[in-house]
């Protein structure tokens, strides 16, 4: 989530500077959807209201923050995957097509390498998966019902990163002993 957060508050900013400042501003968020939860529940056993109150208003931020930064590097992250492979699948049809077009013309020693030159290209193409979906996971959610599902496994991906990484720290730091109840004793003196 840090990484994340870091990543895309990095690519916000227009200066080297300003890069640092919102990539810091991230990994700050990060820990303090980690922290907050616990401070908040040590809060809560001695009764300090001033501390649950500014938790309760700075959690919900620092989770949208990171939510939003988690959301934004995973829809890049599958865009530029899903663009690559709708490149590859246009270049392979374009290939394709001229390759066609050439088998079509009288044959030369010319034609004849060209040819032979586009049919490699067009296995290389195949190769890089020109035959496979720009999506796949979106395409099998499709098969289910779930009409947009680029934006369903994007809002997972984010969720899974944000949760996962503030209820990992969470239960990892969290006392989860049985605590027994409080004896009395008597004052001394």
């Amino acid at each position: 989530s840090a990484i994340a957060n870091f990543m895309f508050a990095f690519s916000l900013a227009k200066s080297p500077p300003l890069a640092l400042v919102y990539g810091s501003v991230g990994v700050l968020a990060t820990a303090a959807n980690a922290v907050i939860p616990i401070r908040m529940l040590q809060a809560w056993e001695v009764r300090r209201i001033s501390i649950l109150v500014a938790g309760a208003i700075f959690l919900p931020l620092c989770i949208a923050f990171s939510l939003t930064s988690a959301i934004g590097v995973a829809a890049s992250v599958r865009d530029k995957a899903s663009a690559e492979r709708a490149s590859i699948t246009q270049n392979y049809q374009t290939t394709l097509m001229m390759l066609k077009e050439m088998e079509a013309k009288p044959r030369t020693v010319k034609a004849e390498q060209r040819i032979e030159a586009l049919r490699l290209e067009v296995k290389s193409y195949r190769d890089r998966g020109a035959l496979l979906q720009d999506d796949p996971q979106s395409a099998a959610l499709a098969i289910l019902g779930i009409t947009d599902g680029r934006y369903v496994l994007t809002l997972l991906f984010a969720l899974l990163i944000e949760v996962g990484s503030a209820l990992g720290l969470f239960f990892a730091f969290a006392d989860v002993k049985k605590k027994e109840p409080a004896q009395w004793k008597p004052k001394a003196g």
